[in-house]
This record gives structure tokens, sequence and C-alpha cells, in this order.
């Protein structure tokens, strides 16, 4: 600053100026206390009193206004948050307390089906267990809320296919960890697509796919190796219904089934080598249980019934005389009276219609047969002689075979021919057994 006295500058702080002396302090002079006039205190009043209502309105307004905001919340709150909060929380018997009082469902029913969507979408995700949304679900559709059952049924179905596909892959784990291989496949193919496991499921199809058909075949390869060929297409057969059409167990099962067919065969052949057509027949039905409908079995069959002997007596004869079959028609006895000399008979015709080749049997003579009998025994084909016995002796037994092919009509004949040295002969009794026509 400068001096105002001399206007030499004064440096800071120094109380008088350098040149001239002069105090460098102002003093102030007092201002006069005139006292304030009446107008002046009217408006100071007036302004205090102005603030005064301006607080009291401004308190008034802001109460006014959270009775406004009171109001306000009230009218435009929505009550079905309390549901949703109560089934987050799994208090049920809340959330259908709560919803038993709103009268207007169409808000509880935006919101539930919110809520529904978000619980189908957190069970895909796997971050919520099946009882929770179970529980849930049990829950809304008590409720009854009008409009909701399509969405409701529709999370209720995906949520439980979802909740089945996951049980089923869980048990096939299982199953295959423990070499379950025919069940593993099983519950595998229970897996959905929708299922975050279907990959996987594939995955466990093809091993356990893979290890089931070992199974089936060595097993089977077992039961072949000891010509058990029945069991062996059982196993097959069974392995097939687990892995259909699999080409490998189809192939082998066709190679079982024709060595059973050959094995089945080759038991018949024998049994008809002994004459047991029976027992033939038998071996081969017993096989059509296990290669149903197998070809080479029904035409076997059908040979052998063709060329089964049947039994002559089984048929009627067309005319008969002095002869009766006994009652199971497995013989017929031929009996003869006194005969004169010459040629007397007891016969019987029957119809073959040229089906059969050959006439066999068993001829026997009991002891009433007169010594000086001269009995024969005759077979006729369409009336030209085919066959002709001995004489027939007392207590005798013969077998015989007569050559019939090509004829409509067999006859036989027991006559009572004079002996030399005999004018008279006496009859008897004797038995004609398993007489079988055959082709």
């Amino acid at each position: 600053m400068n001096c105002k006295n001399c206007n030499t500058e004064i440096i800071d702080g120094h109380l008088f100026c350098g040149k001239c002396g002069t105090s460098t302090e102002t003093s102030i002079s007092p201002l006069p206390s005139n006292p304030p006039s009446p107008k002046r205190k009217l408006r100071i009043v007036i302004v205090a009193l102005l603030c005064l209502v301006g607080i009291a309105v401004g308190i008034f307004l802001l109460a006014l206004g959270n009775v406004f905001d009171g109001v306000r919340d009230f009218i435009i709150s929505d009550p079905t948050a309390d549901i949703i909060t109560a089934l987050e929380e799994g208090d049920h018997a809340e959330a259908l307390m709560l919803a038993s009082e709103i009268e207007d469902s169409e808000p509880l029913l935006r919101r539930l089906e919110d809520r529904l969507v978000f619980l189908e979408t957190d069970f895909r995700s796997e971050n919520i267990d099946f009882s929770v949304v179970s529980a849930e679900l049990n829950t809304i559709e008590r409720m009854n809320v009008f409009g909701l059952s399509s969405t409701l049924n529709r999370v209720s179905n995906t949520v439980g296919a979802l909740n089945a596909s996951r049980t089923s892959f869980n048990t096939a784990e299982e199953f295959f960890a423990r070499g379950n291989y025919a069940d593993a496949i099983t519950h595998y193919s229970l897996v959905i697509q929708d299922d975050s496991n279907f990959e996987t499921a594939l995955t466990g199809i093809s091993n356990a796919t893979n290890a089931y058909r070992n199974q089936v075949l060595a097993e089977a390869d077992q039961f072949a190796s000891t010509a058990d060929y029945e069991k062996a297409i059982g196993v097959l057969n069974n392995g097939l219904l687990v892995i259909a059409n699999d080409s490998e167990l189809m192939q082998s099962l066709t190679l079982n089934e024709q060595r059973f067919v050959s094995y089945i065969i080759s038991n018949a052949d024998r049994a008809l080598e002994a004459g047991n057509h029976d027992l033939a027949i038998r071996y081969i039905i017993d096989a059509l249980r296990t290669v149903p409908d197998n070809e080479q079995l029904l035409r076997k069959i059908d040979e052998i019934e063709t060329a089964r002997p049947v039994n002559l007596l089984s048929l009627d004869p067309v005319s008969s005389s002095n002869w009766s079959p006994n009652e199971t028609r497995t013989q017929i006895v031929l009996r003869h009276a006194s005969f004169m000399t010459g040629v007397e008979r007891s016969q019987a015709e029957f119809f073959v219609d040229r089906n059969y080749s050959t006439l066999r049997g068993t001829i026997s003579a009991d002891e009433t047969l007169d010594p000086n009998a001269g009995l024969k025994f005759l077979v006729f084909a369409d009336d030209t002689l085919v066959y002709e016995s001995d004489y027939i002796n007392r207590a005798s037994t013969f077998d015989f075979e007569a050559n019939i092919a090509g004829a409509q009509f067999i006859q036989i004949r027991v006559t009572n021919q004079r002996r030399e040295g005999s004018s008279r002969t006496a009859g008897g009794r004797f038995t004609a057994s398993d007489l079988f026509l055959t082709q």
C-alpha cells in the first residue's frame, strides 16, 4: 500500500511511512445511532408472519403428501405378491389362504402363469428339486384359478416327463455299472430329447448294446458246444427282444436253428428206422415250439405222416363174412366151423383207393385148429391174388407182406383147403394182428 500523506509505498507490516512518518492505521468513525422508524418495524413483523405461515403451510402439505402416498400405495398395490412370496418360501398353507381371499382372479392368473414358467425353467436348469416343484404345482392346482389349467397341465407334464427321464438315466447308469446291460439299454432308451442327459444316454445305449451282444453270443456258443441248441436259440431270441434286428445275433440265431433242425431230423429218422412213427412225430412237434413254422420240419412231419402205416382195421370193410375185429380194432379173429371137403372161407374186403403199396401183418393160430385142417391166408388186390401163405399149423405165428400197389380194393381171406389123404377137415380159430397199410 502507499502512504496516504506522501504516496510513498509502504512495506507490508509497517505501521508508519518510512518517508514522512505518517501512521498507516485508519481510524473508523462510529455510525450515528439513529433508532428504526415505525414503518420499518411493521415491515419486519409482516415478514416474520409470512415466514411462519410458509412454514406451517409446508408442514401441512408434507403431511398431506404422506397421506396421498399411503392411499396411492393402497390403491395400486398387488396383494398377489404375497401369494408368490409364500410359494417361494414353501409356505403352501399361507399361499392357499391368501389365494382364497382374492376376489379378482385375473391379476392372480397372470402372476401364477409367470410363476409356472419360472418353475419350468428352473427345473430344466436343475436348479430346483422335483419334490419342491411337485409340491408347489399341487398347491397351485388347489387354488382353482380360472384359465390356469392349460399352462398348469403343460408345465406339470413337462416337469413329470423330465423327472421320469432323469430317473431312467440314473437307473440305467446303475444297471450298466453292475453289468446288467439289457436293463441298462431299456432305461437309457427312456431318456427324452429334452433331457440334458440325452446325448450321454445315446452313448450309453451304444456301449451297453456292444457289451450285451458279446454277452449273449458267448452264452449261446456255450450251449451250442454241448448240442443244447434249444437253449442257445432261446438265449438269442431273448437278446433280439432287447436289441431288435441285430445282425450278429440274427446270424448266430440262423446258424443255431439250422443245427437244431438237423439234430431233430436225425433223431426222427432214427425213430422211423425203429418203426416208431409216433416218436418221430413227437420229436418234430416239440421242435416246432422252438422254431415255429420251420419249413424243413413242416416238410418232415408231412413226410412222416404220409409214410405212417395206417391200421387196416381203422377202415370199415365194404363186405365181410365170418370175421370180427376186437373192440380196439387192433386185431381180427377169423372163425371157422366144420368145413366140408372143398373150399370154404372167411373174408373181409376194404376200399383203399390206390393210396397204399404194401400190407403187412402177423398171423397166428391157436390150439383149437384141427391138425388135419388145410387153412391158408390169402390177400387179393382187385381180385388178383398177391399173397398166399403155406398151410397154417396149430399154435403157429408168422409175419407176412403183400404188394398191393395201385389196388382200389384189397381182400383178406382164410380158406379151408382139403389136404391130401383127408376127406373132411375141421376149422379152428386164428388171429390177424398189426395189419398196416404203407405207401
